[in-house]
Formats: structure tokens, C-alpha cells, sequence
């Protein structure tokens, strides 16, 4: 079943994600991304809309620390697959 992205991209058109995703500051650009995660029993799809701020965007452990982070928050099995979508350009 294809993740439903209604949510993630109503957050991206509406501006309302104004906080990095890995360290939680304000920052007044962020690059948008998507945090898709794939329960591994049932095939469902989940759909996050993210932002990552520039000082974040450039440290290689941003990515492991914004699924660690979901994945506790919202209780979701450590074996599940994850991808994630950015935009690409400034």
C-alpha cells in the first residue's frame, strides 16, 4: 500500500515545520525532506514531513538521529525500513 503523503506535504506547502528535525533549533531556512518508514509485518506506509537545517544538513549522523528520534516518538518497531526524500538544490 503507498504511503499517504497528504499530511507531510499540506506541512511543507503551509510552512508550519520551522525547526530542525535533528537538533530541534528555530531556523528561519530549513531543506524540506520526507521520512517514509515501512512496517515490516503489515507493508504499511508512514509519511513525515521533516526539515533539516543548514548547520545539521552537513553532519553525517543527522540521519541517524531524526530515525532514532521517530522511531521512539511514535513507537514504531526498530526493523522497519526507513527512506528518506530530500529536495534537491540550496
Amino acid at each position: 500500500m503507498p504511503a499517504d503523503w497528504t499530511v507531510a506535504f499540506d506541512d511543507f506547502f503551509r510552512e508550519v515545520i520551522q525547526h530542525c528535525a535533528a537538533c530541534g533549533r528555530p531556523a528561519p531556512r530549513l531543506r524540506h525532506a520526507t521520512w517514509v518508514y515501512m512496517s515490516p509485518g503489515t507493508g504499511r506506509e508512514i509519511a513525515f514531513a521533516m526539515g533539516i537545517c543548514h548547520r545539521c544538513e552537513y553532519q553525517p549522523d543527522w540521519w541517524t538521529r531524526v530515525d532514532q528520534l521517530y522511531r521512539l516518538r511514535y513507537g514504531l518497531e526498530p526493523d522497519g525500513s526507513v527512506e528518506v526524500r530530500r529536495k534537491a538544490g540550496p
